[in-house]
């Protein structure tokens, strides 16, 4: 593909004009060129300005049926959910039964299962907060 920037500008296109026509026209040339690889249509190319300092990633094998991040995240919170409901159903179960030592180790550990399932519901909380 030829650069053909200059007689353009000698006539008068503005210069940003030009460039952004350029990037379209390279976009076009990427696309084409990732059809032609082994992942296809999964393929993608993240390209930035050379003064941001970050880097350019070429990415292949996305499966476009992935569920997205938050449909993840509110599915784990609904399983969380079920979780607690056993975790409550077995601690009823045991405020029935007599209070020797392995009832209360039981319930000190259902009371620590707890603890962890509400850390889970606060680090999904989080996730969800920066998506």
């Amino acid at each position: 593909m030829s650069n053909i920037p200059v007689p353009a500008a000698a006539e008068g296109v503005p210069t940003e004009a030009i460039v952004r026509n350029r990037l379209r026209e390279l976009m076009k040339e990427m696309s084409l060129l990732l059809d032609r690889t082994s992942s296809g249509a999964s393929s993608f190319v993240t390209i930035h300005a050379a003064r941001s300092g970050r880097a350019n990633t070429m990415g292949f094998d996305l499966d476009p049926a992935d569920e997205p991040l938050s449909s993840l995240l509110i599915k784990s919170e609904d399983q969380l959910g079920e979780a607690e409901s056993f975790i409550d159903l077995v601690a009823y179960a045991m405020e029935g039964m007599s209070g020797d030592k392995e009832i209360n180790a039981l319930q000190y550990g259902i009371a620590q299962v707890r603890k962890s399932v509400n850390q889970v519901h606060e680090t999904i909380e989080r996730a969800r907060t920066q998506i």
